[in-house]
Formats: C-alpha cells, sequence, structure tokens
C-alpha cells in the first residue's frame, strides 16, 4: 500500500474539506465541556450532567479522533489552513446582525395581534444591539480605535 498515495485535486479538496469539519467538530466538543461549566449570563443555562469519569472518557476519545485524523492529514498530505480571529468575528457578527435585522416587528408580524407598543419595545432593543454589532464590525475592520461608550 502507497505510504502516501496521490490524490486527484477534485478529491484533495474534498479531504481537506472533512478534515477541517472533523476538527471543527471535536474542537466544538471540547469547548462544550468549558461553556457547560460556566455560570448562566443571561438567559441560557447549561447542565453539566455528566459525571467527571463520563467527561474523562469522552475527552479520550476525543483524543484518539484527534489521533486517528492526524494519521489521515499526514497521509494525504493535507496542509494546516490558517484562521483569523478577526476574520471568524467577523463572519459570526455578519450572522448576528443578519438574524436580529430579519428580528424586527415587521418581519414577525403574523403572530396574532399586534401590540404596538410591544413592537416598538421589541425594535428598540434591536436597534441597540445592531448598533454594537455594527461597533464590533467596525473594531475588526479597524475602523473604531476609541474606546466604546454605553449606549
Amino acid at each position: 500500500m502507497n505510504s502516501n498515495p496521490e490524490l486527484p485535486e477534485n478529491y484533495f479538496r474534498v479531504f481537506r474539506s472533512l478534515a477541517q469539519l472533523i476538527e471543527e467538530k471535536l474542537v466544538e466538543m471540547e469547548m462544550s465541556f468549558v461553556r457547560f461549566q460556566q455560570p448562566t449570563r443571561v438567559h441560557l443555562e447549561y447542565q453539566y450532567d455528566l459525571d467527571e469519569a463520563d467527561c474523562n472518557r469522552i475527552k479520550q476519545v476525543i483524543g484518539r479522533m484527534y489521533q486517528e485524523l492526524e494519521v489521515f492529514v499526514n497521509r494525504y498530505q493535507i496542509p494546516p489552513r490558517s484562521f483569523s480571529l478577526r476574520k471568524q468575528l467577523l463572519v459570526q457578527n455578519s450572522f448576528l446582525w443578519e438574524d436580529l435585522e430579519n428580528s424586527r416587528s415587521k418581519r414577525i408580524r403574523g403572530y396574532g395581534a399586534v401590540n404596538d407598543v410591544l413592537m416598538q419595545e421589541l425594535d428598540t432593543f434591536l436597534d441597540h444591539l445592531i448598533m454594537f454589532s455594527n461597533q464590533i464590525s467596525d473594531i475588526c475592520q479597524g475602523n473604531l480605535k476609541e474606546n466604546i461608550q454605553n449606549g
């Protein structure tokens, strides 16, 4: 068996994407151990409902998956991929901004009788969050260097 088989370009792209997908999912699983130990920040309550022995066994299996992934990546000579925190935050913030815009009162009508005061409160709340989202974009793009003031 060839130790480093040549992959056609189209398969190389598939294998590279697969390696990225697997590693991203493994990282997300590892980060869950941290996230689920955090206290409630505002609304989301995370239940750390595995005992330490089960957590350790899962972490061991995740470690084995990393080892298998490393063998796969080395076998097919898949080079490392670099990611930028700045770009990652811009992408995540763009999706958040879009979700906020799509939650405005004009977009969610159709769920029954509408209280105009309630809808105005919703839009004001969303306006504030969109303003903060825009600040995040400005910071990531280097357009905002001064300290952020509240509201």
